[in-house]
């Protein structure tokens, strides 16, 4: 019973990217790249890379079921993470592209449980309950797959709560910023197998602090720059970029209610929430989704400063 839970999380991951891919890519998606391509191709291209993440790359990892030494692991993970990784980049917004990478780490752990790790359990059972020598080759293939869910457990769990820290997703090179968190998280968990194993190598949490310290410091928003504003101008912007979606009516296609419920339609409201702003549109710049209005990077600068200036409603 044990390996249903494991399926249903498979075949649930399936449908959900079919279906996000099949009805409404750009939007359900997070952000796909702008001017990369138009809708319709955009929609067939998410759902062949959808597709592709559950046809080709698992099977392809799956031909190196064989049992490997722990100098070959690097190799592993170069052709089974890094292509399909930097694909992802060319395509998909920071935040999309992170969800991707999630969701192919996920697939990947339930994929080595259902199909790799339970079925080995079973031949060793049946193997016993035959009062015959097990063959050591399951167990080995078991052990391999568990080790490799054992790394993927911090970086996922950092994936499942990015959405929270927008200045990774949201940086220039947000695929980077992923890379050096994800290694950072498995080599974390490194110093918690060694420590399990009777080995405490404090060196590992002490380097890896200080990475994740310089880390922070490198994609830390920078000041921004200086620009000339009224708030006619404010306006405006908020009015074309913002406010399609973000009003009492939205008129971008798709939305029938102001997402969250936060509304940018009045002086008053983009006054009150300025700081929400500058959260989302300049200090990450996910908003607009997917930059579907075009916001321009003249206009972002427009509106940090009017926002340094105190977002004045005048």
């Amino acid at each position: 019973m044990a390996s249903w839970p494991n399926l249903s999380e498979l075949l649930v991951g399936a449908d959900e990217a079919a279906s996000v891919a099949l009805v409404g890519a750009p939007l359900a998606a997070g952000s796909v790249t702008p001017g990369h391509c138009d809708q319709a191709p955009q929609k067939l291209r998410d759902t062949l890379g959808r597709i592709g993440r559950y046809v080709v790359l698992q099977p392809f990892i799956d031909f190196h079921r064989q049992p490997f030494e722990a100098h070959q692991r690097l190799r592993y993970i170069g052709r089974a993470f890094l292509p399909y990784h930097g694909g992802h980049t060319l395509f998909f917004e920071g935040r999309a592209m992170y969800l991707q990478v999630g969701a192919m780490l996920g697939t990947i752990m339930a994929w080595n449980v259902y199909f790799v790790i339970i079925p080995a359990q079973r031949k060793l059972v049946e193997a016993k309950e035959r009062n015959a020598a097990p063959d050591p080759v399951y167990g080995l293939q078991g052990k391999q797959r568990s080790v490799h869910n054992n790394y993927f457990t911090l970086p996922v769990l950092f994936i499942m709560i990015s959405n929270h820290y927008p200045m990774t997703f949201g940086n220039r090179h947000a695929w980077l910023v992923l890379i050096a968190i994800l290694l950072l998280a498995a080599y974390v968990r490194h110093f918690f197998n060694l420590r399990h194993k009777g080995r405490t190598v404090w060196a590992i949490p002490i380097s890896a602090g200080v990475a994740t310290l310089l880390l922070a410091i490198a994609i830390a928003p920078g000041k921004p720059a200086d620009a000339a504003y009224t708030f006619a101008d404010v306006e405006r912007i908020v009015a074309m970029r913002c406010a399609t979606c973000h009003a009492a009516k939205p008129t971008q296609p798709g939305f029938n209610d102001p997402p969250k419920g936060f509304v940018l339609d009045t002086p008053a409201l983009i006054v009150a929430n300025a700081q929400k702003i500058n959260e989302q549109a300049i200090v990450s710049k996910v908003m607009p989704i997917g930059n579907l209005t075009n916001m321009t990077d003249a206009e972002r600068a427009t509106l940090a400063a009017w926002i340094a200036a105190g977002a004045p409603a005048k």
